[in-house]
């Protein structure tokens, strides 16, 4: 029976071209609302750019594509899909149209032959692609397969970046996209997914990517590189975030395995226990260390690096925004998994923001929020429409509103001032020189010795009280132009080092450190031959 549902889930288009060509034509518009929606479903899948062969497979970006010669056949579906999709489905709506309002019996024009001509066109349509989708689809397939084993045989990472997080982490690999190429121009990087929903942001990567979304899948791949001798080439894996999911590569102790994180600030977060799974954690500056030292970490695994990407933000920074009138820019967190995470001001302070500086009418105010806001509460959500919707009334003043898939540094570049949390985006902005305005949304007190050790980048900041709601924005924005915070340079040296006003050579510095580790192979007892074979597999294109 299963065996006979898979034949039919393969042919169901050539299938039911057959059956409604076998019997009398009026019978095909009963099948149409089923052929429709089969051809919506292969248009869907067409348009996710899938094959589903499996749980694990090779994204052939558009850096692979150029490299592996993979665009012919690219090309070759996207005709295919352009001739079913711009006629075929048109045809399909007209005839149906046509033989629901004229009736066969109309004597003034002689309709019935028109219509009857129609239906056969539809279905000897059909039948062809019928014919040609299927035996196309499992020649590509094939194709794919041959470029697949290509790759895996002569593309050998020296460096993985594994990724477990969904679509909403793909922040968290962007800003670390400049420093994958600048180390892949010297040593082969692979970009590896967990998730399908990542993929879509992978495509545009100009390192090669693969989604592996099953541990054992993963494992194979990985371990397939190794030597006879039982080395392997790859020098070490990357870590992104402190997802759950980063133990199905974790358990490979035969790797090393480093931490690079997506920023840092002075969330609980940056300090977890299970941090201590990792070979190696690279951190921007002293902060980051004091943090980890207070934790009770082995200090040898710690490697400062700098943070590499306020290069791109520093060096935007100097140019002229273009306005007329200030920039504020609004960056508030998102409330955390949990009450015990929640270091965001949106809900208790973030109206009032953003509604007071639109009135004051002084300052253009740009608002872009943590990517994760109101995935967790919905107040959150609530307050996000609002914002959005008081910031779309006005927008004709300038204001904006950037969504979660808008990239940060570009807007953050032309700010004069920061409105933002304990977050990295808050400490990332103190590189620029320009000032701060931190929020305090639970009112704790910040001249307390433990708050200030617990939340050092507040001592470079100007402070925005909640208050109970008696806060006024305009005038700690004024207060922050006019008489900027004496140790905001001093702080921002002591996130990122000394040299974090000058960063021409930061990406060179990351890549000697790394060059640097001790990436010796651990001993391992994995077998390849236990793990599933890496045959089958779900590719994913990108843009040719």
């Amino acid at each position: 029976m299963s065996k006979l549902k898979k034949i039919f889930d393969k042919y169901t288009l050539l299938l039911l071209t057959i059956g409604t060509f076998s019997v009398n034509s009026d019978f095909y518009f009963i099948c149409m609302p089923l052929i429709v929606n089969l051809v919506l479903k292969i248009k869907y899948m067409r348009r996710n750019k899938f094959i589903n062969l499996g749980k694990s497979g090779l994204l052939l970006n558009s850096y692979s594509a150029d490299n592996l010669n993979y665009s012919r056949y690219y090309l070759l579906q996207r005709r295919i899909d352009k001739l079913t999709y711009k006629y075929f489905i048109p045809f399909l709506f007209v005839t149906a149209i046509t033989s629901c309002f004229i009736e066969k019996n109309n004597n003034l024009i002689n309709l019935t032959y028109i219509i009857e001509l129609f239906k056969l066109l539809n279905i000897v349509f059909l039948t062809v692609i019928g014919l040609i989708q299927f035996p196309l689809l499992e020649y590509y397939r094939s194709q794919l397969l041959k470029i697949s084993k290509k790759f895996r045989k002569e593309y050998k990472p020296d460096y993985i970046l594994f990724s477990a997080g969904s679509s909403a982490t793909a922040y968290q690999l962007k800003q670390w996209e400049t420093i994958l190429e600048r180390i892949n121009e010297k040593y082969n990087v692979v970009v590896i997914a967990y998730s399908k929903s990542l993929l879509d942001y992978c495509r545009s990567l100009k390192v090669p990517s693969i989604f592996i979304g099953d541990t054992g899948k993963l494992h194979s791949y990985m371990l397939g590189f190794d030597r006879e001798d039982g080395t392997n080439p790859i020098k070490a894996v990357f870590y992104i975030n402190n997802g759950v999911f980063n133990a199905s590569s974790l358990v490979l102790r035969k790797f090393k395995h480093i931490h690079l994180n997506h920023g840092d600030s002075d969330k609980a977060a940056n300090a977890l226990h299970t941090s201590k799974d990792y070979d190696y954690i690279f951190i921007a500056g002293n902060a980051a260390l004091e943090r980890y030292k207070k934790a009770g970490w082995d200090l040898s695994k710690i490697h400062q690096v700098g943070r590499p990407q306020l290069k791109e933000l520093t060096e935007m920074s100097k140019k002229d925004s273009g306005e007329e009138k200030k920039i504020i820019f609004y960056a508030p967190t998102y409330e955390g998994h949990r009450n015990s995470d929640c270091y965001s001001s949106l809900y208790r302070m973030g109206f009032k923001i953003v509604s007071d500086i639109i009135e004051s009418n002084e300052f253009i105010l740009y608002f872009k929020a943590h990517p994760y806001t109101g995935e967790y509460a919905q107040n959150f959500r609530i307050e996000m429409k609002k914002i959005k919707r008081l910031i779309s009334i006005n927008s004709q003043s300038g204001h904006r509103y950037f969504d979660k898939d808008e990239k940060l540094y570009p807007h953050l570049s032309k700010a004069s001032l920061l409105i933002g949390d304990v977050s990295s985006v808050s400490v990332d902005f103190l590189s620029t020189g320009k000032p701060l305005v931190a929020t305090n949304p639970f009112n704790v007190d910040p001249e307390n010795e433990s708050i200030s050790k617990a939340v050092p980048f507040w001592k470079g900041a100007i402070m925005l009280n909640y208050n109970n709601n008696n806060f006024n924005v305009i005038d700690t924005i004024r207060h922050a132009f006019e008489n900027p915070n004496p140790f905001a340079s001093d702080i921002a040296k002591h996130y990122f080092g000394e040299n974090v006003f000058h960063l021409s050579n930061i990406e060179d510095n990351f890549i000697s450190v790394l060059e640097n580790l001790d990436v010796d192979d651990h001993e391992t007892s994995y077998d390849i031959k236990n793990y599933i074979p890496r045959e089958n597999i779900i590719f994913a294109h990108g843009k040719s």
